[in-house]
């Protein structure tokens, strides 16, 4: 006797109705699974630039705690007379709260002799060992 399709030794084997479901389980989670990594990729993202900016707040703040103002005391010391030497650098030391910051001051004259420029930058301990303190006036 021949056996009719679907049937497997004398035993007939009904067609599994859920058979098509279960390809649509596949990409209900496929989708999910998609989504889950995008919203995980997103908010990665978004921490990783909420600590780039906080870094760069505190650098900023370093910054203006330190360099500015020791910019401007270089500025006030310029205003008292020259530079004892054609290129001159000194310490000066900017106090902001209870934090102190020791500054490299660079001065090169710039088209004249009487006109200058200053370089302002936190200064290593090398720096601070190199160069003098910043003199009261020139």
């Amino acid at each position: 006797m021949a056996r009719a399709r679907g049937e497997h030794r004398g035993h007939a084997r009904a067609a599994d109705p859920r058979r098509g479901e279960r390809g649509l389980v596949l990409v209900y989670v496929s989708v999910l699974g998609f989504l889950m990594a995008l919203v995980w990729a997103m908010s990665w993202r978004a921490t990783h630039d909420m600590i780039h900016v906080e870094r760069a707040f505190v650098r900023r703040s370093v910054h203006d705690a330190s360099v500015k103002r020791a910019g401007a005391v270089a500025t006030a010391l310029l205003e008292t007379g020259m530079p004892p030497s054609e290129s001159y650098a000194c310490i000066v030391t900017v106090t902001d709260g209870a934090t102190t910051y020791d500054c490299l001051v660079e001065y090169y004259p710039v088209i004249h002799p009487w006109t200058w420029g200053i370089d302002v930058s936190l200064a290593t301990a090398d720096d601070v060992a190199t160069y003098p303190a910043a003199p009261a006036s020139f």
